[in-house]
């Protein structure tokens, strides 16, 4: 295997199909795994996952958390293209394991730190779209490339990149039509 491929001691296990105590956080399985009533979501990070909470209470624990994916797949600033396809894979892995609820427009909402550095979402109720999400990550995998542009000094953070990586996922692959800044929800 490519160092590339070498993943943390979980990764082992994840690929067996087991997931265990020893496995981190987003890898296990879970506790709460129903669909709300209530479609408005919050995008959090913690320490090792990432989770989305709902109104009602309830949360999935649906993946790594920009932190984790980046000390894992991360080795330069910025990523370099082959490192940025290899989080989109855990990334995605993560999430089809999880199996949170879709967003199909529903209001998607973080707090994050990390997020709020990306250029026009840095005050509260201040929102990007999808597409704006995607441009900025395609701004990402041009500088991975060796092209800077615009954003460049923002977007080579590794956490930066983490936490866009992260969230162009969510909501292309949970259907989120847009973000928006928020305070964190009580949960």
């Amino acid at each position: 295997a490519s160092r590339w491929m070498s993943f943390p001691a979980w990764d082992t296990a994840w690929t067996r199909g087991s997931r265990s105590a020893s496995a981190p956080a987003w890898n296990r399985p879970l506790a709460r795994r129903r669909r709300c009533d209530t479609p408005a979501m919050h995008l959090s990070f913690g320490p090792e996952v990432t989770t989305l909470s709902m109104e009602d209470g309830s949360a999935v624990t649906a993946g790594p958390s920009p932190a984790a994916l980046a000390d894992s797949c991360f080795r330069h600033d910025p990523p370099t293209p082959r490192e940025l396809e290899h989080a989109i894979d855990i990334v995605e892995d993560a999430l089809m394991a999880a199996m949170p609820p879709r967003g199909s427009g529903a209001p998607l909402t973080t707090a994050e730190p990390s997020l709020r550095l990306l250029p026009g979402f840095a005050e509260v109720d201040s929102a990007l779209s999808r597409d704006a999400i995607e441009g900025m990550f395609q701004q990402l995998v041009s500088l991975a490339s060796g092209s800077p542009g615009s954003n460049a000094s923002v977007l080579a953070d590794r956490a930066v990149a983490a936490a866009l990586l992260i969230t162009r996922e969510y909501m292309h692959h949970l259907d989120f039509d847009s973000i928006s800044v928020a305070h964190a929800p009580a949960v």
